[in-house]
C-alpha cells in the first residue's frame, strides 16, 4: 500500500489564476496546480535550487523535480497550442507566515507584518 502524499507547503495563492490567449474562447483550459505554480515560482522566478525549493515546500527533491517537469510541460502546451491556463487545486497547504523561518522570504515578510500589526494594536488605547 503506497504511503499518502505529503501536503506541499506554498507561500500563497497567485494573484492572477487564469491566462488566456486571444481567440481561444471555447478551448478547454490546461490546469496547473498550486503546487506546480509554487515550484515554477521558486525555481524559475526566485532562482532557487531544487534542493532549496524542496526544503521550503517540505517535500523531497525528487518530488520537486517531478512537479517541475509536469508544470513545464503544461506551460509549453499552453504556449505552443494557444490554450488557456488555469491555476487551481493540488495537494497543498498555505503557510501564511505561520511556518518556520526556512519557508521563504514572502512568509517571513508576512509574519513580520502580522507581528507589527499586533504591536500597534497593543499600543493603541481603547
Amino acid at each position: 500500500m503506497p504511503r499518502p502524499p505529503r501536503c506541499r507547503r506554498i507561500c500563497g495563492a497567485p494573484r492572477v489564476d487564469t491566462f488566456r490567449p486571444n481567440g481561444c474562447e471555447d478551448t478547454e483550459p490546461i490546469l496547473l496546480t498550486l503546487d506546480e505554480y509554487e515550484v515554477i515560482r521558486l525555481v524559475d522566478l526566485e532562482q532557487q535550487t531544487h534542493e532549496r525549493c524542496a526544503a521550503q515546500m517540505d517535500i523531497s527533491r525528487s518530488t520537486v523535480q517531478e512537479i517541475y517537469e509536469s508544470a513545464r510541460r503544461k506551460i509549453a502546451v499552453c504556449l505552443v497550442h494557444g490554450k488557456p491556463l488555469h491555476i487551481t487545486g493540488g495537494n497543498y497547504r498555505i503557510c501564511g507566515g505561520q511556518e518556520p523561518a526556512h519557508c521563504g522570504r514572502c512568509c517571513r515578510m508576512q509574519r513580520a507584518k502580522m507581528e507589527n500589526q499586533a504591536k500597534i494594536a497593543k499600543e493603541i488605547p481603547l
